[in-house]
């Protein structure tokens, strides 16, 4: 499942109606969808991948998109399975592909792909920048949200945030992947109140509301998120399930 959203930028995704819990705890009425993009600038970057098996045309997806260019970089944002669950394979068929990645989520890696060539990961920090072209990825390290190892890529020139967990919902992507083109009675807030809650998981040291107005400083226009819909607005506003 695929579709543009710029000329130098596409989802690539799929649909999960089988799994009945998330994270085996929340149930999954409507499903759920596995969120990646992929970057066609001057250089080619793939921000996250989906969970392993989910659907195997995956990589036709992105072998088509990319119509006979190599992948420069493969961007992790979060570790979790249902995002890095195409990692091995990912490398596997890009061998020329950097990984681009923070401290913590290396640890990780290191755990899941013991295998991986170490020479190939570029670490990244709070405010480090890959430039691909038009396109400029800054790094935003969010540690538990949801994850110790998740952060997000802010696209300066676009304005655009990659935010992994944040802002995502439940439910698929029928018919659309742009959060105008969904039936919002379809999808329930990742993290809402009547979830695990609080609007996003977040440490101590960094409060639910400090983490909006960080992002709410970014001035983004969309949130590219890891499930359900591209969210197209500006400030951040958020829709909440209605009570039952």
């Amino acid at each position: 499942m695929t579709a543009r959203i710029l000329d130098t930028l596409h989802f690539i995704g799929t649909n999960d109606r089988n799994k009945p819990l998330f994270e085996s705890n929340w149930p999954l009425p409507f499903g759920i969808s596995y969120n990646s993009y992929l970057v066609t600038d001057k250089q080619t970057a793939l921000l996250d991948t989906i969970e392993y098996g989910s659907d195997r045309s995956y990589f036709e997806d992105l072998e088509l998109i990319l119509n006979g260019r190599d992948l420069n970089y493969l961007v992790i944002l979060h570790m979790e399975p249902d995002h890095a669950g195409m990692i091995g394979e990912v490398l596997q068929r890009y061998p020329l592909a950097t990984i681009v990645t923070n401290a913590r989520a290396i640890k990780l890696l290191d755990i899941y792909f013991p295998n991986i060539d170490k020479s190939r990961i570029r670490e990244v920090k709070e405010g480090d920048t890959l430039e691909l072209g038009h396109h400029h990825l800054q790094f935003v390290m969010t540690p538990m949200v949801h994850w110790p190892e998740s952060m997000m890529a802010y696209c300066t020139t676009e304005n655009i945030l990659f935010s992994q967990d944040a802002f995502g919902t439940f439910g698929t992507l029928d018919g659309g992947i742009f959060d105008d083109e969904i039936d919002p009675d379809c999808r329930e807030l990742l993290f809402s109140p009547e979830t695990a809650g609080g609007l996003l998981m977040a440490v101590a040291t960094e409060t639910e509301q400090e983490f909006l107005q960080r992002m709410a400083q970014k001035q983004v226009k969309v949130y590219l998120v890891g499930h359900v819909l591209a969210e197209e607005f500006a400030p951040i506003r958020i829709r909440q399930r209605p009570a039952s």
